[in-house]
C-alpha cells in the first residue's frame, strides 16, 4: 500500500481523536501543534464527504482564531456557522466582546438567555456562562 493511503486509512481510523487532540490543544493554548492538527484533519476532510466532520473542523478554527484573539476573524467565520445554535451565538458574542462589541455581544448573550427549546444540547452548555457574561457587561459603564 502506498504512503498516501497508508496516511488516508489512518485518518479514517483516528478522526475522533484527532479532533480531540486539536480541542485539547486548542483549550491548552497550544496554538501551533493545533493548527498543524487541524490542517491535518483539514487534508482528510474532503475525502470524507461528511458535513458534521466538516462542521465540527470548522467549529474548531473558529474557537482557534477566538483563543488567539483575532477577533475580526472569529467574527466573520461565526457567520458562517449555524445560525440556529446558541452554542454558536455564545462564542459569535465572545468574538465581538473581544473586539470591543458590547452591544452586539450583549445582542447575542440575551438571544442565548432567553432561548426556550429543550432540544439545543449547546444550550444546555452555556446559558450559565451567557447569564455571568451579561451580568459583567450590563456592570460596564456606558
Amino acid at each position: 500500500m502506498n504512503r498516501r493511503i497508508q496516511k488516508v486509512e489512518l485518518l479514517k481510523s483516528n478522526f475522533g481523536k484527532m479532533q480531540n487532540h486539536a480541542r485539547l490543544l486548542i483549550a491548552r493554548e497550544e496554538f501551533s501543534p493545533a493548527k498543524t492538527q487541524l490542517e491535518e484533519i483539514r487534508q482528510y476532510l474532503p475525502s470524507r464527504k461528511n458535513p458534521n466532520q466538516e462542521r465540527g473542523y470548522n467549529a474548531m478554527v473558529r474557537l482557534l482564531e477566538l483563543k488567539q484573539k483575532n477577533y475580526t476573524k472569529a467574527i466573520e467565520s461565526f457567520t458562517k456557522a449555524d445560525p440556529n445554535d446558541p452554542y454558536v451565538w455564545y462564542y459569535q458574542a465572545l468574538a465581538y466582546e473581544g473586539a470591543g462589541d458590547t452591544k452586539s455581544a450583549m445582542a447575542l448573550y440575551r438571544k442565548v438567555s432567553d432561548w426556550n427549546q429543550l432540544d439545543a444540547t449547546g444550550h444546555s452548555i452555556v446559558s450559565q456562562r451567557t447569564l455571568t457574561r451579561r451580568s459583567e457587561l450590563a456592570k460596564l459603564p456606558k
